[in-house]
């Protein structure tokens, strides 16, 4: 699971068939593999400040990739949620790493705490994102542990 802005450094990183760097393609191949189900919620390009063109920029650019992904593989799914972002959270088997969302700072700039799921300050994070994945998702599916 990944809450975030605008998830284009996140494909950039780990979606991308062509480069040769090691990781380039883990996404994809996760996904090939069918054997994970990927959920992406992202904010809505208008729930973004309207000075923030740095967002606005990756938010477009991250738009027909997710839509590309979501065709391609059925067990990826992205959602926009429709308020400012305040968290950052990506979830990978039983570890999460969750920190704030700064306007006009990139995340790569930003703090961020690495946790085990079972600790309880995670938990709060992965029951919100849930909440707004039932709330944001097109078939409003609820998302089990």
């Amino acid at each position: 699971w990944m809450l975030c802005v605008t998830a284009h450094s996140f494909l950039e990183d780990f979606a991308d068939e062509k480069s040769t760097r090691d990781g380039a393609s883990a996404l994809l191949k996760a996904l090939g593999n069918n054997k994970v189900e990927v959920r992406f919620l992202i904010a809505f390009s208008d729930s973004l400040e309207a000075n923030d063109d740095h967002h606005r920029t990756k938010a477009k650019m991250a738009e027909s990739r997710l839509k590309e992904l979501s065709e391609r593989f059925s067990n990826f799914k992205y959602a926009y949620f429709k308020h400012p972002p305040m968290h950052s959270i990506l979830t990978v088997d039983d570890e999460s790493i969750v920190g704030p969302i700064f306007p006009k700072v990139r995340s790569k700039n930003t703090p961020a705490i690495h946790l085990k799921n079972d600790s309880a300050f995670v938990k709060h994070y992965l029951e919100y994102f849930k909440e707004e994945w039932k709330e944001w998702s097109e078939d409003h599916e609820i998302l089990q542990d």
